[in-house]
C-alpha cells in the first residue's frame, strides 16, 4: 500500500467515525491520532502548510489528547486516558472476529478473568495511526 492510499484509508476510516460520534454524547476523551506529517494530494510528504495554503489542516498540524499507558508490569497495560486495561502483547494468531470474541472471553491474564473485545471507539483510542 503506498502513502496515498494509506492516508485515503486512514481519512475515510476516521470520518466513518467521527460521524458517527455526533449520533452519541461524548463521554470519553478522543485521543490524538498520532499523525505527525503532512501530504499532498499525490500522497507525498509535505512541509505543514501554513493557514490558506493548499492542504492546510491536516490532523498532524493539531495537538490532541496524547497517549498516556502505564505497563503495570504483569503483562496488562493501562490506558490513562480511558481507564480500560488492555493485554500488552497480544496473541500472534490471526482470528476472526468470532475467533476474537472466543479468545477474549477465555483469557485468563493478571488475575483477571473478564476480558473482552474492545468496542471500536475503545479500540481508536489506542490506534497509533503514525505506524501504519
Amino acid at each position: 500500500m503506498n502513502q496515498q492510499q494509506y492516508f485515503t484509508r486512514v481519512l475515510t476510516v476516521l470520518l466513518l467515525v467521527m460521524g458517527s460520534l455526533t449520533a452519541y454524547s461524548q463521554t470519553y476523551k478522543v485521543v490524538d491520532t498520532g499523525q505527525e506529517a503532512c501530504y499532498n494530494a499525490n500522497g507525498n510528504e509535505i512541509a505543514p502548510p501554513a493557514p490558506g495554503e493548499a492542504f492546510y489542516g491536516q490532523d498532524a498540524q493539531f495537538q490532541g489528547t496524547q497517549f498516556s499507558l502505564i505497563d503495570n508490569g504483569d503483562g496488562t497495560v493501562t490506558d490513562l486516558n480511558t481507564g480500560l486495561m488492555w493485554q500488552k502483547t497480544p496473541s500472534s494468531t490471526s482470528f476472526g472476529w468470532q475467533g476474537a470474541v472466543d479468545y477474549c472471553e477465555s483469557l485468563e491474564l493478571a488475575g483477571y478473568d473478564d476480558w473482552r473485545a474492545p468496542t471500536l471507539k475503545e479500540l481508536f483510542s489506542i490506534s497509533d495511526f503514525s505506524q501504519g
